[in-house]
């Protein structure tokens, strides 16, 4: 176990295996569909059991990532059959409801939102620690520029959140509640931000100053109502599916696990 600065607490201390996805995410895909999970980049797709993981944390800092979201958001998220946190709002009244997607007040219904959102903003922060090792050779990393320093203090309990917009859809289809992506960088016009799916729960960053004021409606945090959305994202998922189709390649054993379905 080696020795290095935590890069959430900032101190010299023996660090742990840290992992970008929660092994809970692996865990919930073995159960369901009883295979390793499917990674897909711009050049390969293929089921893989290794782990995206590097020696980041301390394990205090580890427990402090568990103990604010990770365990509580590994019951919550879609677990093959059953989808605990969207079946949370399934008797509810929401504060507006169109045939696009529904907008419910986390506040109203109980629903730990602090969680939610720490969970989603841990593994955001994560990716933008080093070049993370997928499969044999590709790399993935995400550049946050300040936002990393001011996640860290919020995540360490330094700070409150940020100042910007979080904005968390539960997905309806199995499209986007059958898979995880890791962080990337949203590019839409004028408004930048990051976005990440796990396991049907797809959260989207957007931080100050460059936030429209219309986005604090759909806004989890720095909002009254705390909103939490509920729509159908197969539209999203298979355009970011058929993206990656262009130029990945599937490996030998994928295709014959597909072919054998």
């Amino acid at each position: 176990m080696p020795v290095g600065k935590c890069a959430l607490c900032l101190l010299q201390k023996k660090l742990l295996k840290s992992h970008l996805i929660p092994a809970s995410m692996f865990r919930i895909i073995r159960k369901s569909q009883g295979s390793d999970p499917v990674f897909m980049t711009a050049k390969h797709i293929g089921t893989s059991s290794r782990q995206i993981t590097a020696h980041e944390l301390c394990w205090d800092c580890e427990q402090l990532l568990r103990e604010n979201g990770e365990d509580w958001m590994a019951g919550q998220v879609f677990q093959g059959e059953d989808f605990p946190l969207l079946n949370s709002f399934k008797y509810a009244m929401p504060d507006w409801e169109f045939q696009s997607h529904a907008a419910y007040s986390g506040t109203a219904c109980g629903t730990d939102v602090e969680k939610i959102v720490y969970f989603g903003a841990s593994v955001l922060w994560r990716s933008s620690l080093r070049r993370w090792t997928i499969g044999s050779a590709e790399t993935t990393t995400l550049h946050l520029g300040p936002h990393q320093e001011t996640l860290r203090q919020y995540l360490h309990g330094e700070a409150g959140y940020p100042l910007g917009v979080v904005i968390v859809t539960l997905c309806t289809d199995f499209n986007s509640q059958g898979f995880f992506f890791t962080p990337s960088a949203i590019r839409d016009g004028y408004m930048n931000g990051y976005s990440v799916n796990l396991l049907g729960v797809y959260y989207r960053f957007f931080f100050e100053p460059s936030v429209p004021p219309d986005f604090y409606r759909y806004s989890c945090v720095h909002s009254e109502r705390k909103r939490i959305i509920i729509a159908d994202q197969s539209k999203q998922s298979m355009h970011s599916y058929a993206h990656l189709r262009k130029t990945a390649t599937e490996s030998s054993k994928l295709a014959a696990l597909t072919s054998s379905v």
